[in-house]
């Protein structure tokens, strides 16, 4: 369930645009036409990896409150989690640390697997360093396609 989920941000995370940027590190400048923008603005385009693990002695995500017995095996309605996560300029875990991911999410859905996420990305390095960038959202494993802002 979770693990889905997280899969699936980084994923997403990982994706990088097809269009033209100025690429410097984690972080990059497009040009708002290649967007479809007309009128100015600054736009940027952060690209970082999520590492996240699960088990042995210095977990990065946990389960705080377990889903209800009548769901443990098919929704995980009523679980509660938390993380905080390493965000990296490269895939490798000992890569250079940009930022941390921190926040919860929560499954909660009775009928099929949707789970909450609430969570910053805190960024420690660069022109953004002190920064944080937040994003809440559903996320649905019976969707082809979820958002979160």
């Amino acid at each position: 369930m979770a693990t889905q989920f997280l899969k699936s941000l980084l994923f997403l995370s990982t994706l990088t645009l097809t269009i033209s940027a100025e690429y410097t590190g984690f972080v990059g400048t497009l040009d708002p036409k290649s967007i479809g923008i007309k009128h100015k603005k600054t736009l940027s385009h952060f690209r970082f990896y999520w590492h996240e693990v699960f088990t042995g002695e210095n977990p990065t995500a946990v389960r705080i409150i377990p889903s209800l017995p009548k769901y443990n095996t098919t929704t995980f309605f009523g679980t509660l989690g938390v993380y905080d996560n390493a965000l990296t300029v490269g895939p490798e875990a000992y890569s250079k640390v940009v930022g941390k991911a921190e926040g919860l999410f929560a499954s909660t859905s009775q009928t099929q697997v949707d789970i909450l996420q609430i969570f910053n990305f805190a960024l420690t390095q660069g022109k953004y360093n002190g920064s944080t960038i937040t994003f809440a959202g559903r996320m649905s494993q019976s969707e082809k396609v979820s958002s979160i802002f």
